[in-house]
């Protein structure tokens, strides 16, 4: 380890502006592969600590289960905690030992070994070892979420059953929840069926994109304006189904005041609290 560290220190140290231009993307591909290749060792003592039971051997404590330790210790959510130790023993101690091969040689990423991991985590041993060989063989040739979709269609085959049961359950945990903010925000927060899913992400890629290189939005930023532009569009295609004999539209009432005015709250809108005057200006107003 300590020989690792030092060479991560002659790495950092490296001045970068001397280097040529294929030197820096050279550098970019080959840590990639060498990132995969450390977590692959990662994962194999993950695995190792799991079976051992040595989670917290490190401070002479117990504790209650390795992905615990793996949250205390590095900061982890409980997700990605539990994903690494599921990951680490489908890997190094269960079926999965063409995945770990590969993934320890560099010829897979992590996030792949993860896909692979997860998709084959309710299928008899027996059987994902039979598919392995495939799915190591369209793990190098497609992206992570394409994988997912061939597991999911092998899922589907080795356990119709089961694909069925998990469909149903994805169904029943659809939902969108929106709340307002204390600070007259809007949260938004939900699960989408996988098709349902797709259809919005390929609707909000588009509107999405940075406007310009000089966008400084975020990519979430961008989301959230994308989604904003989509039900806009939406509004005024006329489109939508009819509420009550006329179609949706929004109305908000403010008084005259605080619409000319440089200062104070403009009117209501359903639940999501006061609006300001700038805010109120973009729309259709009836003024009072």
């Amino acid at each position: 380890m300590a020989s690792l560290e030092a060479d991560v220190e002659v790495l950092a140290a490296q001045d970068l502006d001397r280097l040529t231009d294929a030197a820096v993307a050279d550098q970019v591909l080959v840590l990639r592969r060498l990132v995969d290749r450390l977590e692959g060792q990662r994962l194999q003592r993950v695995a190792a600590v799991d079976a051992r039971g040595a989670a917290g051997a490190e401070l002479g404590q117990e504790f209650g289960s390795t992905a615990g330790w793996l949250r205390r210790r590095l900061r982890l959510g409980s997700a990605a905690a539990s994903s690494a130790v599921r990951t680490a023993r489908a890997l190094f101690r269960g079926p999965l030992t063409q995945t770990a091969r590969a993934l320890c040689d560099g010829e897979l990423s992590a996030t792949h070994a993860a896909v692979v991991a997860h998709g084959t985590h309710q299928l008899p041993n027996h059987v994902t070892a039979e598919a392995e060989p495939i799915v190591v063989e369209a793990a190098g040739r497609l992206d992570p979420p394409r994988l997912r979709r061939v597991l999911g269609h092998l899922q589907l085959v080795a356990d119709p059953d089961s694909a069925d049961h998990a469909r149903d359950s994805r169904q029943l945990r659809r939902g969108l929840w929106l709340a307002p903010t204390w600070d007259q925000m809007v949260a938004v927060n939900g699960l989408l069926e996988p098709e349902a899913g797709q259809i919005l992400l390929v609707a909000l890629e588009p509107l999405a994109r940075p406007h310009s290189a000089d966008d400084s939005r975020s990519g979430g930023q961008r989301t959230a304006d994308a989604l904003t532009e989509l039900a806009r569009r939406a509004l005024e295609g006329g489109q939508l189904p009819q509420t009550g004999g006329a179609r949706p539209q929004l109305t908000v009432t403010v008084d005259l005041d605080s619409l000319v005015g440089p200062h104070g709250l403009g009117g209501e809108a359903g639940e999501a609290g006061p609006l300001d005057p700038e805010t109120c200006r973009g729309w259709p107003v009836t003024a009072q």
